[in-house]
Parts: structure tokens; sequence; C-alpha cells
């Protein structure tokens, strides 16, 4: 099994000729190998309406009810070519509606299987056993999941992610790009796939990571607090015990509507130390509170 990081997968300049290719996909793609990309609708607006309009091969990877109710952010199945518009929209970068290159939306695989086969197999792949016997949904379309299940489990994934149908995947990030390959000798699939210790660690881990990613890119590193006071409140609130979404999103908002941090602040250690035993929402909410009382952001301001 063959998991390699690759130098990056450069997105399409606008003006790229129809037909071209991003180079990572040149340099590990066979050539003539036959295209798909998994594709998540709720990262590519309107994907099965353009999927229609395209006239591409696809499928849902939901199937029944799970298709007609939630197949606007469900996962697709696209047989993709350099010539076509999907491919473009998938791997141009542009300031264009129509473009998602930086949303992360999907990966690419290559097979010479035909499409249903490749929708067949791709299907029986989420699934994911935790020891309790509940089940996992295994969302390897998403940039490093799968790369990274496959460099932790590599005998349990390996043989699930390609099964004798897939030949190569290509997944890319905001920061890395992986090629994954099967390798000469690959073992039949057998049993279910469990969540191994191993991987609850390192998918807890990935988790944490773009979380705090999307915290700095989102909250913090627009509003000019910069890296040093990104470093500031990430080790703030954690060293005041927020771990929720919902209350670090808060915090963040309120440190860049005060343009600085915050929690060093008399008035904030304060108001920290009299809620310490309260729910994690009540006291970001008394801590907002508490800066409008002190001015430090204006009495109506919605954090």
């Amino acid at each position: 099994m063959d998991v390699s990081s690759i130098s990056g997968l450069r997105p399409l300049p606008v003006d790229a000729p129809r037909g071209t290719q991003p180079d990572a996909l040149r340099a590990h793609v066979p050539p003539e190998a036959p295209l798909f990309a998994v594709i998540d609708a709720g990262r590519f607006p309107n994907l099965p309406e353009r999927l229609e309009a395209a006239g591409v091969a696809h499928r849902c990877l939901f199937q029944g009810r799970w298709a007609e109710d939630f197949g606007d952010v469900a996962p697709w199945l696209v047989r993709i070519d350099p010539k076509d518009d999907i491919f473009r929209a998938l791997f141009t970068r542009s300031d264009r509606a129509w473009d998602h290159f930086d949303a992360y939306p999907g990966i690419c695989l290559w097979s010479d299987a035909e499409i249903d086969d490749v929708s067949r197999h791709l299907r029986r792949l989420p699934r994911m056993l935790r020891e309790d016997g509940s089940v996992l949904w295994f969302r390897y379309w998403e940039t490093d999941i799968l790369p990274l299940a496959l460099r932790i489990e590599p005998a349990m994934v390996g043989p699930r992610a390609f099964g004798g149908v897939i030949d190569g995947w290509i997944a890319w990030g905001p920061e890395e790009a992986w090629v994954c390959l099967p390798g000469d000798e690959l073992p039949a699939a057998t049993g279910s796939m469990q969540l191994t210790p191993a991987l609850m660690e390192a998918f807890s881990s990935h988790v944490r990571r773009h979380f705090w990613r999307g915290v700095e890119r989102d909250f913090l590193a627009e509003d000019g607090l910069g890296a040093d006071g990104f470093a500031t409140f990430r080790s703030d609130v954690s060293f005041q015990g927020f771990r929720t979404a919902e209350g670090v999103t808060k915090l963040a908002r309120l440190y860049n509507r005060a343009g600085r941090c915050l929690m060093s602040e008399n008035w904030a250690r304060a108001c920290l130390s009299d809620t310490s035993a309260l729910p994690e929402p009540i006291r970001v909410d008394r801590l907002v509170n508490a800066a409008r009382d002190v001015g430090v952001i204006d009495i109506e301001a919605i954090v």
C-alpha cells in the first residue's frame, strides 16, 4: 500500500485551455485512465442540476429515501473528463460562482470498471463499526480522511478502498495532496471495518486540527489579530476549558469585535472565575455581556 504526500495539487487558471489537467493528475494518473470524482454536493452548489445539464455519467452514492431527501448534500460519483465543465469547476480557482477548487469538494479516482460497478463498490465503503456495534459514517471523500485511514490501518482499509475495482485515488486539501495506490499485493477484504483505537485517535486529531484551522481562517485571520493573536486566543480558550464549536466560535467573534485579546483583563478574569461552575454556553454569554457592560464592545453588537 502506497500513500504518498505529493507537493500539492495546484488549481487550473481561469484561462486554461479546455482539456488541461492539473500537474498532479498528469504526473500520477496513467494516460487514458478513466477518471472519476466523488463530489460532496454540500460543497458544490447545485451539483445534481449541474450534472444533468452537463450530460456526464453520474450516480448518487445515497440510495432510496436518503437520495431523495439528502441528494443536495450527498456524495456523488461522477465520470469526469478534462474537457467537461464539471472537471473544470472541480479543479479551477477563480472568483466565479461556478468554480469550486477552494471548497475542496471531493477526491479523484481512476478505474477501468464501469460506473455502476464503481458506484456499487463505493456504496459499501462508508460504514465503520464502533466497539459497541454502532455505525460510524466514514466520509472518505473529505480531503485527507482516506489517506489518513490508509496510513493508520492499511491492511483493513486498503482492500475496501480498492477492492479490485479502484486503481488509485488522489485527495487534496488546503495544504497538502496525497496519491493512494494499492501496490502489487493486496489481500482480499475480510470482516467489517472497525473503528480501532488508532483510527479513533487519528480522526479526533484530524477533527481538532481542521476545526482550529477553520476558526483561524474564518474568525481571526481576516480581522487583523494575526498569528500571535490567534495563538493567544487558542491558549486562552483552552486554558479556560472552552471546547464546543459554538462556544469557541462565539468567543472568536468577541475577540474580533474587541480588536484584541481579552481573557487576561481584570473584568474578564473576574467573570470567568465567577462562572467557572456553569455550563459553557452560559459562561460564554456572561463574558459577552460583561464585555458590553465595560464598553469593550457596543451594547447593540451581536456576537
